[in-house]
């Protein structure tokens, strides 16, 4: 059920956006206090090329424009490649000291932007839906074992298989077909 619901997915129409030239990223943020992530989207001459996420700590209940302008200093300051343009959510507190350090690194004028509507506002809420997407797989993963800890699952199947110890992995192949579809 779970495959063929995913196959389902795959066939849908996928979403294609239009960077139109230039160098410009794109920042999106989502989530809510521990689990709240950035995410930012790097496009040079045109070409998405690259996702950069990171889960920001001690988010809280902080406003958005300064969980923005944190996000904008650990992406860029210890970074060289600095676009002419940021797209934001909402724009930072301290945005006309980031405009001014980033402009400078950069050796030309920078701007940070925030996008009402148009293809740059459905950019900024791409990069969101990244982050969003980012916190829910976050919520989905386990919790890492404890070391030396066997998985009850793993006990549980060693016991149902009358195995003499619990195993540490398992092998599959998948020979099944979907009858052409």
């Amino acid at each position: 059920r779970d495959v063929i619901k995913g196959l389902d997915v795959l066939r849908r129409r996928q979403t294609s956006v239009d960077f139109r030239g230039g160098d410009r990223d794109v920042l999106g943020i989502a989530g809510s206090g521990p689990e709240t992530c950035a995410v930012l989207l790097r496009v040079r001459d045109g070409h998405l090329l690259g996702r950069d996420a990171r889960f920001l700590r001690e988010a809280g209940d902080v406003p958005m424009k300064e969980l923005v302008g944190a996000a904008i200093r650990d992406f860029y300051l210890p970074a060289a490649d600095v676009p002419d343009e940021i797209l934001v959510s909402a724009l930072p507190e301290d945005l006309d000291a980031l405009t001014e350090v980033l402009s400078d690194r950069h050796g030309a004028r920078v701007e940070i932007l925030r996008p009402q509507r148009g293809q740059k506002r459905r950019l900024v809420e791409l990069a969101e839906q990244n982050a969003r997407h980012l916190v829910e797989e976050r919520s989905l993963e386990p919790e890492p074992p404890v070391v030396g800890e066997v998985p009850a699952a793993a006990r549980a199947l060693a016991e149902a298989l009358g195995l003499p110890v619990p195993p540490r992995s398992i092998v599959c192949f998948d020979i099944s077909t979907l009858g052409g579809r």
